[in-house]
């Protein structure tokens, strides 16, 4: 594992590559994830929910990995990068709360980010969901305004944004179909036209 993990500075630089096995080692919290349901979380831990949800992931990591030094130098291109990584880690996280709600509400219950939010700020869970696409809304918003300053970056911003989503949209584990949404059906169809066509 130390090898496997000392071979990212290579392809991402050393703080890229220090980020990721940071992230990567404290991923092994997540087993603490299903004991949460046993803890309470009262208004006064409002900011827990999301330092536990940094633990339970590794959206810094996967923020790094979107920067290559073979496609951006980390000594031209880390002041650009890492001014998004907050935006991206964000991102990740919040996309994949959104988009794992139902399923994690279906088979959990009530573990998971959404929940554990909605307890510390008095909203309802659907009210705390309302919030977080806002937000969600808002980073993206800002992901694109930050990719304007670099041509390149900016189509790697974009892809990861369209890219995440239809990652969650397309993928069976998440139980969209059970949502019955047409833009669903109409995500996995494009996924099936492209695969064949080998974009």
């Amino acid at each position: 594992m130390g090898e496997f993990l000392s071979s990212f500075h290579s392809i991402f630089g050393q703080f890229a590559g220090d980020m990721i096995i940071k992230d990567s080692l404290q991923y092994s919290a997540c087993y603490t994830e299903m004991e949460s349901k046993n803890i309470k979380f009262p208004a006064e831990a409002h900011l827990f929910p999301s330092y536990f949800r940094l633990k339970v992931g590794v959206a810094e990591a996967y923020s790094f990995m979107l920067f290559p030094t073979a496609q951006f130098s980390e000594a031209e291109c880390l002041r650009y990068c890492l001014l998004r990584i907050l935006c991206l880690t964000s991102g990740f996280s919040w996309i994949n709360d959104i988009m794992s709600f139902y399923k994690e509400m279906a088979e959990m219950g009530n573990c998971n980010f959404v929940t554990n939010s909605a307890g510390c700020t008095g909203l309802t869970e659907i009210e705390f969901l309302r919030k977080l696409c806002d937000d969600t809304s808002d980073v993206i918003r800002t992901l694109h305004t930050f990719g304007k300053a670099h041509p390149v970056l900016s189509k790697v911003l974009e892809a990861f944004v369209f890219g995440y989503f239809g990652y969650h949209l397309t993928q069976t584990r998440y139980r969209m179909e059970d949502l019955d949404l047409t833009f669903v059906s109409d995500a996995r169809e494009r996924l099936k036209v492209s695969t064949a066509s080998g974009e």
